[in-house]
């Protein structure tokens, strides 16, 4: 394309005669890497198709494009209207003047909503003064299909809570974005000021930001509360743009949007506080994130600990009535559940007991649940052809054979023992109890354990 350049509008701005006499005003793209030329014209062809879809969308304020093209090795975006002046990037300034081009922004936007089209979010960069100084607005459709190209990190769009768990981009989620430049103009800060990407998105889905006012005492309640409300995490709870309009427009009819300095100094104090407390409660959350897992494992074998040193002992399941076949068969039962304390009250302290081995499969058990593992990777056990055997009965002591197969089933494989032992009850206190427990013969061996096909796939990848 031949042009020649007329005059500087700008540092972003020229003033061109094509060929044909034309005169176009160009505004200077920055990318952080040139596209080739290939994608430029498949750029220029998306520029063209939101540009079409926009057409019926005008505001005296709104600076809207046309082409997208190369001059040269620079690149531009082709004004369509015909009024010649020079852009610069905006540079926020009072709360005042901040207030009145957020209510610029907003009727652009409900403008565009009344149209049916969703902007995909405002960013600071949409913001630029022309020589005269007014406050103008670029086109943001373009702007935005181009933002994540650019070079300038000022047209990027912050994300939203509901985009990142899953939802498509709407109008509630423009007002969000817009609640979101509100509060970067309004008190030269940002909300979700963070080291990393993921820490970044953790604190917008968490929304546990400080309030504008505590950052800026000058702020009032009224415009706090607003710029709050359009930053609600539940969408449904977003004013459309049409009543922030209303409501700001109240606003700054009435000058209620900041308060004096007097009463700016006097909140000053409870803003000090309330920030120190909401930065404790985001210091004790990613305190926790980090170290929440550990904790939570301690609590647990502290608290199995615990219930198994001195009990959550309910009703006695061993009483007078309680024959010490019976003793011996509530034995092998919490063996097989997993109880330790029902194998204290039916073996309390004997050596050969299987009360240790118990106790360490259950709070094993437990630190898995807390991690939310999957019940698979539990640690079971069963008793196994369990043939008890009577060798003496008499009122002070009962002896019994026990022949049994032990099975404890790992993730990964299943140990078997085959045990032949004797038992020995007497009473204490009126009660049977196993007293004694004599190993006789002992054989162990292991066999690996064949798991479901959907749980091999899952180790397989």
């Amino acid at each position: 394309m031949k042009y020649q350049i007329k005059e500087e509008l700008s540092a972003i701005s020229s003033l061109i005669e094509l060929e044909s006499e034309e005169l176009v005003v160009l505004d200077k793209v920055e990318f952080v890497l040139q596209p080739k030329e290939k994608l430029r014209l498949d750029m220029q062809r998306e520029i063209r198709q939101l540009v079409a879809a926009e057409t019926d969308v005008t505001d005296a304020v709104l600076i809207k494009y046309q082409n997208f093209e190369k001059l040269g090795d620079k690149l531009y975006l082709v004004r369509a209207e015909k009024t010649v002046f020079g852009i610069e990037p905006f540079k926020s300034g009072s709360i005042s003047e901040s207030c009145h081009i957020l209510l610029k922004l907003l009727k652009i936007m409900e403008n565009y909503h009344r149209h049916r089209i969703v902007l995909g979010g405002v960013s600071e960069g949409l913001l630029v003064r022309n020589n005269g100084g007014t406050v103008l607005v670029q086109d943001p459709l373009v702007l935005n299909y181009l933002s994540r190209s650019l070079s300038d990190a000022r047209y990027l769009i912050e994300n939203v809570p509901e985009v990142i768990a899953g939802s498509k981009w709407d109008q509630k989620s423009d007002i969000f974005s817009w609640g979101v430049l509100a509060y970067r103009l309004l008190t030269n800060t940002d909300p979700f000021q963070a080291e990393t990407k993921e820490e970044r998105i953790t604190r917008i889905v968490r929304m546990n930001i400080a309030e504008p006012k505590d950052v800026c005492p000058k702020i009032s309640n009224e415009l706090n509360r607003l710029i709050l409300n359009a930053l609600s995490k539940d969408p449904s709870n977003r004013p459309n743009s049409e009543r922030l309009i209303a409501e700001l427009t109240t606003l700054i009819e009435n000058n209620c949007y900041e308060v004096s300095d007097a009463e700016a100094e006097v909140y000053q104090k409870t803003a000090v506080s309330n920030l120190k407390k909401q930065k404790f409660q985001e210091n004790l959350w990613w305190w926790f994130k980090k170290y929440g897992i550990i904790v939570l494992i301690v609590l647990a074998v502290l608290i199995t600990g615990y219930f198994l040193a001195f009990g959550a002992k309910g009703k006695p399941i061993i009483t007078k009535q309680t024959k010490p076949l019976e003793v011996v068969r509530i034995y092998f039962d919490g063996v097989k559940a997993i109880d330790a304390p029902l194998l204290a009250e039916a073996a309390p302290n004997v050596k050969n007991s299987y009360e240790v081995l118990v106790s360490n499969i259950h709070v094993n058990n437990t630190v898995r649940r807390s991690v939310d593992f999957d019940k698979a990777a539990l640690t079971l056990i069963d008793v196994e052809d369990l043939v008890i055997k009577p060798l003496e009965e008499s009122p002070q002591l009962v002896r019994y054979q026990v022949d049994y197969r032990l099975k404890i089933i790992f993730t990964e494989k299943i140990e078997y023992t085959a045990k032949r032992e004797e038992l020995v009850l007497k009473p204490f206190r009126g009660i049977w109890r196993i007293a004694e427990i004599k190993p006789i013969s002992e054989n162990t061996w292991v066999e690996k354990r064949e798991l479901e096909p959907e749980k091999q796939e899952e180790q397989q990848e």
